[in-house]
């Protein structure tokens, strides 16, 4: 089985909540996630070099709340 894309992925940088995410200038999904993708190219706080904590698929995306 493949690695989904980058663009396809919801990513967060805690283990709970989205706290990082809102301080982000990065676009936020519904789940208050950040697409790799649409990250702000300007931040490093979700590159590669950053530790990714939580993650779903787009497809999988639970739209919102704050129990992402």
């Amino acid at each position: 089985m493949s690695e989904p894309a980058p663009d396809h992925l919801h990513v967060g940088r805690t283990f709970t909540g989205h706290h990082v995410e809102d301080d982000c200038p990065c676009p936020q999904e519904p789940c208050q996630l950040v697409t790799l993708a649409d990250a702000h190219p300007d931040r490093t706080q979700h590159t590669g070099a950053k530790t990714i904590r939580q993650a779903h698929l787009a497809s999988e995306c639970p739209g919102g709340g704050d129990d992402t």
